[in-house]
């Protein structure tokens, strides 16, 4: 299990890397920043739940399950319900209500890498505990 914690964490922290760059300008268009936010996310909480359970996460992209499941910090659960509806809202139309990249703008892009940036430090930290 640790080589597979690895490799999600690694994975994450290119796919943040690759959005912001260790700052909180996206360095691409608003709309695949928001999607490759919770991608990272995800995989941060996949890799942090097989340290910390020692056992396969769960098969969701739910990031509510998989951060109430680490019991992640209160003052990081909203940046995770912020950041969850991405999965599907910014490629499907029919989820978004209209057309995805409509709905995303550079203000929400830096919005959605900071959030991502800050779960990504406390499961950081929670790996190194």
């Amino acid at each position: 299990m640790p080589d597979r914690r690895a490799a999600l964490t690694r994975d994450a922290v290119q796919w943040l890397h690759a959005q912001g760059g260790g700052a909180t300008h996206p360095s691409g268009p608003p709309r695949p920043t928001a999607f490759l936010c919770h991608q990272a996310v995800e995989k941060y909480l996949k890799g942090a739940w097989i340290h910390k359970k020692r056992a396969r996460p769960p098969a969701t992209h739910y990031l509510r399950e998989l951060g109430e499941g680490l019991r992640i910090p209160k003052r990081l659960l909203r940046h995770v319900l912020f950041l969850n509806p991405d999965y599907t809202v910014a490629r499907y139309p029919d989820a978004a209500n209209g057309v995805p990249y409509e709905l995303y703008d550079e203000a929400t892009a830096r919005a959605k890498v900071k959030a991502a940036q800050e779960i990504a430090r406390w499961v950081e930290s929670l790996i190194r505990s």
